[in-house]
């Protein structure tokens, strides 16, 4: 699945798939299309996720006080740190400022 994904000509799922996949690469450059598009993707699965976890957790929080996929939620953002301030360093460096604004 990964060599169809690379190989695509798709310009948002390769933004996708390069700042997942490099995410423990902080000395390259990354592109602004690629920066932005990765941004947007994780904006775009952030609310579907939030969104889902929030119907899912509305019978629960109703029963017990707490939702559980609530936690599920926080797991992938915590997931998605690393890529983002990766992806973040990788721009700075294009852009010719220091990675230290991250």
């Amino acid at each position: 699945m990964w060599m169809k994904i690379k190989n695509s000509h798709n310009p948002f799922v390769n933004a996708i798939y390069l700042g997942l996949r490099d995410w423990n690469v902080l000395a390259a450059r990354a592109t602004r299309p690629q920066f932005w598009f990765f941004v947007l993707a994780v904006v775009i699965f952030s609310s579907v996720a939030q969104l889902i976890a929030f119907l899912l957790d509305l019978p629960f929080v109703a029963l017990i006080g707490f939702g559980p996929f609530s936690f599920v939620v926080f797991l992938v953002s915590i997931a998605l740190v690393a890529p983002s301030v990766s992806i973040t360093v990788r721009r700075l460096h294009d852009a010719g400022s220091s990675p230290a604004w991250a």
